[in-house]
């Protein structure tokens, strides 16, 4: 009887880990963020910099102004830099994933830079909410 029971316990031991395990990478894939989503949030992060390289500021105000664009696109595309750091480097241990990803994100920065060419060709005329209109 005591053998019945000692195989019974470590029976419904391992059942209970077996779903606590699948539970957690479950959980683990929601954190990541899509295919989709990435393309967005690298697409915009790519233009941020841009802006923020075009500013030609130095040392701190640089840092500053960066997370600042940072911040705005985790916002606009409803995230945080955790999750995106995790689902960067999820990606990262798949090549090929991230590979179709950044063709997707330099396909429509090219459209972007198409569509405002007229923009960029005169400085001058580039308001300060291009960028903001951009990452919208």
């Amino acid at each position: 009887m005591q053998r019945k029971f000692k195989f019974l316990l470590l029976f419904v031991s391992a059942i209970i880990l077996a779903c606590n395990s699948f539970h957690s990478a479950s959980t683990e894939d929601t954190e990541v963020l899509s295919q989709d989503q990435m393309i967005q949030v690298l697409t915009d992060i790519h233009i941020a910099e841009a802006k923020v390289t075009d500013l030609a500021m130095s040392g701190d105000t640089v840092a500053i102004t960066e997370a600042k664009y940072y911040q705005v696109v985790f916002d606009k595309n409803k995230t945080n830099a955790k999750q995106f750091e995790k689902s960067y480097k999820y990606y990262t241990t798949k090549p090929v994933q991230l590979d179709s990803i950044y063709q997707q994100v330099i396909t429509n920065l090219a459209v972007l830079e198409n569509t405002h060419k007229n923009d960029f060709m005169h400085p001058q005329a580039v308001p300060e909410r291009l960028i903001e209109n951009l990452v919208k």
